[in-house]
């Protein structure tokens, strides 16, 4: 077995309950939970099956996707249009959103309109159909599986993904790239690069394992995510393992280096963040969602194998570090 596989093994090993974890949280509680949200807010769940059925009836449903604009784009359920709505519309969508929703809509309140996002994770289709029902719409449903669900039980009916672009996996090698540093010296001497260097190359790192985070300043999830990891930073750092062989940086996809710098501040995020302004990083990754997370190894020749990939949000937490510290323990002693 090479060092590559050992690596991956030990961590899969020791990763085994915390995918389980989550699995359980995703089955009847969240069910539970969406069942609870819609008899309060007046509108009603449909399962995949149900929205099948509701796409192939004499009065199709308008099918409207809430994720961001190039989530929407990257691929969603056949027919369905885009309007974005974000955990900053629980209180008010405000008037040009409520109006973009009934231009969308129409003025027929008893149309039938589905809503759906991410996965049941995503929030964001309960409040667009809790302010449906305000508005007056009377046949607001809400499909929680999301785009995730519908594409593992009906991949023949989903738009916008570009088939011939592979995501890449454990064993691949993490796309070269090259970015900007946006928060000086003192990011310089966490990656330890030399003083007055403006760019980041992941060949130039001198870690020997680097987990990357991608985001999206616009996603609700990376922001509880990005405050997740910088917890964990913390935990790393304290780790006389993992401390200086562990090295996080979040990338931000399709942001300005300035909503970047902004947004770090104002979430005080203690790890490098980079900004992927036109998205070729996440192009070259072949996904379609954020958010993402990577860990990787140095080969020792510039270059860094991908270990594990997390899609969607995730929790890193003791349990995950101590399953890395296994995991680089037990790499290093193969040298």
């Amino acid at each position: 077995m090479s060092r590559s596989e050992s690596f991956l093994t030990v961590l899969l090993l020791a990763l085994l309950l915390f995918p389980l974890r989550a699995l359980a949280d995703t089955g009847d509680s969240w069910w539970a939970m969406a069942r609870e949200e819609a008899a309060r807010d007046g509108y009603r769940l449909v399962d995949t099956a149900g929205l099948l059925q509701m796409l192939r009836a004499e009065r199709s449903p308008l099918v409207i996707d809430v994720r961001a604009d190039y989530e929407y784009e990257a691929g969603h359920v056949t027919g369905a249009v885009n309007l974005e709505f974000d955990l900053g519309d629980r209180g008010d969508p405000g008037p040009a959103k409520r109006a973009a929703f009934e231009a969308l809509v129409g003025e027929d309140k008893t149309r039938p309109v589905v809503l759906y996002c991410r996965n049941f994770r995503c929030v964001r289709s309960g409040i667009a159909a809790r302010w449906a029902v305000r508005m007056g719409y009377v046949a607001v449903y809400r499909y929680p599986g999301g785009l995730f669900e519908w594409k593992e039980a009906h991949a023949e009916l989903v738009e916008g993904i570009v088939p011939e672009q592979r995501a890449l996996a454990p064993g691949d090698s993490f796309p070269d790239c090259r970015l900007a540093l946006l928060s000086g010296e003192g990011d310089r001497e966490y990656l330890g690069l030399p003083p007055d260097t403006k760019w980041l190359s992941l060949a130039d790192l001198s870690a020997r394992f680097a987990l990357i985070q991608l985001s999206n300043t616009s996603c609700p999830e990376c922001v509880r995510e990005t405050h997740r990891l910088g917890d964990f930073f913390r935990l790393v750092e304290a780790d006389p393992v993992l401390a200086g062989r562990l090295k996080i940086i979040g990338i931000f996809i399709y942001d300005s280096n300035l909503a970047v710098v902004k947004f770090r501040r104002r979430h005080e995020v203690p790890y490098p963040l980079f900004a992927d302004r036109h998205g070729e990083i996440f192009s070259c990754l072949g996904q379609a969602q954020v958010p993402l997370a990577y860990l990787l190894r140095a080969r020792g020749d510039g270059t860094w194998n991908i270990e594990l990939v997390k899609r969607g949000y995730f929790e890193p937490d003791e349990a995950f570090l101590a399953a890395i510290r296994s995991a680089v323990i037990r790499a290093e002693g193969t040298d």
